[in-house]
């Protein structure tokens, strides 16, 4: 029985990092690596989408980690065409991946990058397993070896040595590093019947040889001939039969081994539809909430919030809330005649409660919104435990909800946050109720 394969395959989603390269403000770039084993070969497919051509190059990395070698493997660049999109594959020998004597399981991420000089610009990134690692930027790019050598164009040979180079060859010799399998050509199974039909013919000739060799002495030890002719047969039959059983094995191994390939493309083909449908998915997600608050008043306060540092999961208990974070220094040196707007919303309710706000250094204003992102509260957001002594006038002004900065890390000398909720559209005070 043939081998089996030994075949695995995992994704890296590819995801926005540094902003400015989409085609379109209303689109993120986006994409996927693709990472196959098979038997001892490695390929590496890259598809992008949503990406703008750019007068600097782009390339294609993988990021490898591991505790003594931490490198970015440059395969090459990648070509955007009109529509901002690309897609790429390299083939490569799984324990020399990029030609850099660069085992295959050390892949932890891969990257769409901008180099200038040492400095690497990440354009799409990810991870394996959505571990990110904070300094891969700062690890040693290496070239694929093999890549560069092609750059060089090999010279021609003279029109003397044609003839000669013609006659010696006569069966091209592939080395088996650079056999790239396609399986809707069946080259490896060509080939296989080529060298099966070789043999059967080498047979067939060496059957002749001894036919011919074996008459004459047969002559002379006394041997009838019909006896030797019958023996031939036999033995003929014998072998023409293990021939017929071999090759209806194999063949009927052939048949088995095409189905699975068939199969396993069609379900690589469905993987990467649904890697890509969750892409763009994953891609409206993301510009939904890029986009919340919504409407009119939603533009307003993003626009007031604009130059602030907004913090992601902070408070995740109230919801559907976008946050952003005040320090004390521009608390303190904010001017009120630069941006009226700016100043009564988000810095002037806070005035009084700066004893409070010194003590961390910062506090927190939320957009609080409904499900539809519409605009629903402001919410402001003091520092500080649960102990009564870190309560804001001890509730009298509204901040009566405390709320972990962690959901699991609601004890009281954990540090958390003092909530106000206020209904800028009937300039009251709120008090959520739990249900």
């Amino acid at each position: 029985m043939a081998a089996k394969r030994n075949y695995s395959r995992y994704f890296i989603i590819l995801q926005e990092d540094e902003r400015g390269y989409s085609t379109d403000n209303n689109k993120f770039p986006t994409g996927y690596a693709k990472v196959e084993k098979k038997n001892d070969k490695c390929k590496v497919s890259y598809y992008v989408q949503n990406l703008k051509k750019n007068k600097d190059s782009y390339y294609m990395v993988l990021i490898c980690d591991r505790k003594s070698d931490k490198r970015i493997l440059r395969l090459g660049e990648i070509n955007i065409d009109n529509y901002g999109r690309a897609e790429v594959s390299y083939e490569y020998d799984a324990n020399n991946v990029a030609n850099c004597n660069v085992p295959m399981d050390t892949i932890k991420g891969a990257a769409i990058v901008r180099l200038e000089g040492s400095n690497v610009h990440g354009v799409l990134t990810g991870f394996v397993n959505g571990a990110k690692l904070e300094d891969w930027k700062s690890y040693a790019v290496i070239e694929n070896k093999e890549r560069a050598k092609e750059e060089k164009k090999p010279e021609e040979p003279k029109k003397e040595n044609l003839k000669e180079i013609k006659d010696e060859v006569k069966i091209p010799k592939i080395a088996e590093d650079e056999v790239i399998i396609k399986r809707e050509e069946n080259i490896f199974d060509e080939y296989e019947n080529n060298i099966e039909a070789a043999k059967n013919i080498n047979i067939e000739e060496n059957k002749d040889v001894m036919a011919a060799n074996t008459e004459q002495p047969s002559e002379d030890r006394g041997v009838g001939k019909s006896e030797i002719e019958d023996e031939e047969v036999g033995d003929t039959q014998a072998k023409d039969t293990e021939t017929v059983e071999d090759s209806e094995t194999q063949r009927q191994e052939e048949e088995v081994e095409e189905a699975e390939e068939q199969e396993r493309e069609a379900n690589e083909e469905n993987e990467v539809e649904e890697a890509k449908r969750n892409i763009h998915r994953e891609s409206k997600e993301e510009k939904r909430d890029e986009d919340y608050p919504i409407g009119n008043v939603g533009k307003f306060f993003r626009d007031i919030a604009k130059d602030l540092e907004e913090v992601k999961d902070a408070c995740a208990e109230v919801g559907k809330c976008r946050w952003y974070r005040i320090s004390c220094k521009e608390f303190m040196n904010v001017n009120p005649t630069k941006d009226f707007n700016k100043y009564t919303t988000l810095y002037y309710p806070m005035s009084s409660y700066y004893p409070y706000i010194k003590k961390h250094g910062h506090y927190l204003v939320g957009y609080k919104c409904d499900r539809s992102g519409s605009m629903k509260y402001l919410v402001y957001a003091i520092p500080g435990t649960r102990a009564v002594y870190d309560q804001p006038f001890g509730g009298a002004t509204g901040f009566v909800t405390w709320v972990a900065n962690n959901k699991n890390e609601s004890r009281e000398y954990n540090i958390g946050y003092w909530l106000m909720f206020y209904d800028f559209k009937n300039s009251t005070v709120v008090v959520p109720v739990k249900r």
